[in-house]
């Protein structure tokens, strides 16, 4: 088992990070991850008054795997997610969240966190859902902070990221240089007030380098669905970028051509909101298994 402990975190996504953890293809690994504050809320006197794009959504890593080049897969399974605090913290933010306009005056609600649930505003006993918010690899260009989706994942804020599914993400430079955090105990699509209930946690899971296909964006296989996921600065774009790359996923997975991987896509996929809140709004689009067979069990597991 590989530890990566939260010593070093990163507030942004570029093709040149440098890596401060090297682990081997296949490697077992426990990745410890702050909370997306940083540890800064421990009361609810303790308000955050604007989101500071360059100093939010402490992200462990860039954890680089041997062996991973441009153009190869990288799977990440979650086995564990497990919550390092007895609370979390929900903020609301002026001018930032679905009806950000309506606040004017920071707040911060602490959830005690026992037996596996959240005491939400000291009333209600939500069943915790642990998740991570953030998980991305290098881009292939550009520079992305960590409270932004894209292509090379990032803050996904996706409440599939959990315990018992994989994640693949294209690798867009030598490494893939991963990184991840922004967890929350429990979390509902959309994360319409900008927060779920944000924790510390600890990762475990398997990292392995698939060769032999290539993907564009973060894609999920949980118990009993795919995901394609789409980021975007309209709506109706990150549908289309979801949906997209499903109706690719189902031509090919069928022998399909595209006009009936899209007829098919419009009967048995689901279009999901993963969150409406960040600079670019997150989409997944969902189809149960039985229409999509793995198609990365018979790729090349780098060794």
């Amino acid at each position: 088992m590989h530890v990566i402990t939260a010593e070093h975190v990163i507030y942004h996504f570029t093709p040149n990070m440098e890596p401060k953890w090297r682990v081997p293809a296949g490697a077992d690994i426990e990745i410890h991850c702050v909370d997306g504050l940083g540890g800064t809320i421990r009361t609810e006197n303790d308000l955050y008054v604007a989101v500071e794009y360059d100093h939010v959504n402490d992200a462990t890593g860039p954890i680089s795997v041997e062996g991973a080049e441009p153009g190869d897969i990288l799977s990440f399974r979650i086995d564990r997610i497990r919550v390092a605090s007895d609370q979390g913290c929900t903020l609301l933010i002026p001018g930032f969240g679905l009806h950000g306009e309506q606040i004017t005056e920071a707040r911060t609600r602490i959830s005690k966190i026992t037996d596996g649930s959240a005491l939400v505003l000291g009333r209600f006993e939500v069943p915790l859902r642990p998740m991570l918010g953030t998980i991305g690899v290098a881009p292939r260009e550009g520079r992305w902070d960590t409270v932004t989706p894209h292509d090379h994942g990032g803050n996904l804020d996706t409440s599939d990221v959990r315990a018992g599914v994989h994640v693949f993400l294209p690798v867009n430079q030598p490494g893939a240089l991963l990184a991840m955090g922004d967890a929350k105990a429990v979390m509902g699509d959309g994360e319409v007030c900008s927060t779920g209930v944000e924790v510390p946690v600890v990762v475990t899971g398997r990292l392995e380098v698939l060769r032999g296909r290539s993907i564009e964006r973060p894609m999920i296989e949980t118990e009993t669905e795919w995901i394609t996921i789409g980021s975007a600065k309209e709506y109706l774009d990150a549908c289309r970028l979801a949906n997209g790359d499903m109706v690719a996923l189902l031509a090919e997975a069928n022998s399909l051509s595209w006009e009936d991987a899209y007829v098919l896509s419009s009967v048995v996929s689901d279009l999901r909101v993963s969150q409406v809140v960040d600079p670019l709004l997150t989409v997944r689009c969902c189809v149960p298994k039985d229409y999509v067979k793995s198609l990365f069990d018979r790729l090349e597991r780098v060794r």
